[in-house]
């Protein structure tokens, strides 16, 4: 029953939001993901590179260094280590809603949404209301 409101409540917001949302064409830009990689590197050496990155995947997904976490009224904020020709999508944004704790409820469980391309930042906030 809560995965049809969800799927209906989303569905409704998307509907509302359609005309806000930016088509762009899909490109291949492999140096986001592949440092050194060139810009314009077909589908074969996409396929080289995820392939050494499955086998190095430890490496590949480590976090760089984060130096400038900035925590304040419940947001959280941090610059990716991946940078892009969007400096807006450079940046990490997350939001904190605690639970809301019965009496001597010492519960260290979280959960992370994580919204969907081009939503806006406060695209969850009702959701994330509703499910503390």
């Amino acid at each position: 029953m809560f995965e049809r409101f969800v799927r209906g409540w989303d569905a409704r917001l998307a509907a509302e939001d359609a005309h806000h949302k930016v088509v762009m064409p899909a490109v291949m830009d492999g140096h986001l993901a592949f440092p050194g990689c060139p810009k314009d590197a077909g589908i074969a050496e996409l396929a080289a590179r995820s392939a050494q990155a499955l086998r190095e995947a430890e490496a590949f997904y480590a976090p760089g260094p984060i130096a400038d976490v900035v925590f304040a009224r419940g947001c959280l904020l941090f610059s990716s280590s991946v940078t892009t020709a969007n400096v807006g999508n450079d940046i990490v944004r997350a939001r904190l809603y605690e639970k809301n704790h019965q009496d001597g409820e010492n519960d260290k469980s979280a959960l992370i949404i994580f919204h969907h391309w081009n939503a806006d930042e406060n695209s969850y906030t009702t959701f994330a209301k509703i499910i503390r």
